[in-house]
This record gives C-alpha cells, sequence and structure tokens, in this order.
C-alpha cells in the first residue's frame, strides 16, 4: 500500500481537551511517500523513493526534502527517528537495493549500515528499542525469515538464523514496533490470515515479540 504523494504524514497533537486528532498536509515532493516516524506534535521524518526523506522541525509548516546521496534509486519505506539529529533510513528491494542508512546530525552526512549480501532477499522493515538497539525484518529465503538485529547502533547488523520457518511464496509486507518490558506495544507483520506470536529475547533486559498475520 503506497501513501499518497499529497500526504506527507499524519502529525498527532494534543488540543486543550487533552484529547489527539490529526492534520493532513500537502507534499512537498512528488516522490510516493512510503515511512513516517514522529517524535512529537513537532519533529518527525518521512521517507519515500529515489532515496528521499523528509524532516520537520516545526509541526509540519515546512518540510526539508533532500536524497541520501548514492541512494537515488532506492525505495525508503522505513525509516525511524529519536530526535531532529538521529534516524534510520530502510530501503527495500532484491538483493543490494535492500540497505540500511544512519544519520546523526540531522542528515548532512548519511552512513550506510548495512546491505543485503543475499540476491535472494529482500527486506521490507525494521524497529528500534532505543538509538542503539533495532532489529529488520525481510522476506523468506530459503523456508525462513531474514531478521538481522544491532546493538550498537547500527555498526553492526548481526543475523539471527533459523527463526521462522514458513511455507513457500509468502512475503512480508512490515511494519514494526519494539516492545520494552512494561510497555505493551505490538510488533506486527503483515504475512497471511494466519497470525503467529513469536518471543526472541536478545538481552537480559529486551524482548520482542513479533505478530504475523
Amino acid at each position: 500500500m503506497r501513501i499518497s504523494q499529497l500526504l506527507v504524514a499524519t502529525i498527532l497533537v494534543s488540543s486543550c481537551s487533552g484529547q489527539e486528532f490529526a492534520t493532513r498536509q500537502n507534499s512537498p515532493t512528488t516522490e510516493n511517500l512510503r515511512g513516517v516516524s514522529a517524535l512529537s506534535n513537532r519533529v518527525a521524518w518521512a521517507s519515500g523513493s529515489h532515496g528521499t526523506y523528509l524532516r520537520t522541525l516545526d509541526g509540519g509548516k515546512t518540510w526539508r526534502v533532500a536524497q541520501v546521496p548514492g541512494a537515488e534509486t532506492l525505495d525508503f519505506r522505513d525509516v525511524e527517528a529519536f530526535s531532529a539529529d538521529i534516524a534510520y533510513l530502510l530501503s527495500a528491494g532484491p538483493g543490494e537495493q535492500s540497505r540500511i542508512y544512519s544519520t546523526r546530525d540531522g542528515g548532512k552526512k548519511w552512513v550506510l549500515q548495512f546491505t543485503n549480501p543475499d540476491s535472494k532477499g529482500f527486506y521490507d522493515c525494521m524497529a528500534f528499542w532505543n538509538s542503539d538497539q533495532g532489529i529488520a525484518l525481510g522476506d523468506p529465503v530459503n523456508g525462513k525469515f531474514e531478521l538481522i538485529v544491532t546493538e550498537d547502533g547500527g555498526k553492526n547488523w548481526k543475523p539471527i538464523l533459523g527463526l521462522v520457518q514458513v511455507a513457500k511464496q509468502r512475503a512480508s509486507f512490515a511494519r514494526m514496533i519494539a516492545e520494552e518490558p512494561g510497555r505493551w506495544q505490538r510488533l506486527r507483520s503483515y504475512l497471511t490470515r494466519r497470525i503467529v506470536a513469536i518471543r526472541q529475547v536478545f538481552s537480559p533486559s529486551l524482548s520482542m515479540t513479533l505478530y504475523m498475520v
């Protein structure tokens, strides 16, 4: 499902009564936008086709539109941001088109952290517990979903092998939210009509629940 070119993001803001409502904004770019990460009612990031990303610091009144150098042919389907300066972008596509970039200076410099080495692979999405610890999910290769995890801000992405066995011809288009102990947040991946829950512990303080539909 593609996000409309006319819709940058839905930003949640609080009214005087404490309720939340959505504001639709016109996009300052003609690129197809696929991901959004809203940190507050002022700071948000978005991502899309042809290596495009956007950032607002004033609640969407103005958006900075730019391309990641060297990523002009990539489709950024997911963005995970932690501040006005720190953000991660994941591009989806076969083989080396699946990549992860990061910035720690608001997009002035982007670092290529991961390139999918498997020509059969296709990464779809990622989620983070914090700015250092995260996970990315890809379509099945040889009957098993691709999962990689980082615990050092993306300097190293390590594969988790043999976690999920699936039937042939299943693919994922996912959105994921990491779960912290004591905070019941959903981590969902849209795969089939069946729902499967899988728990994998990566460290004593962090765990993950993956819901696949």
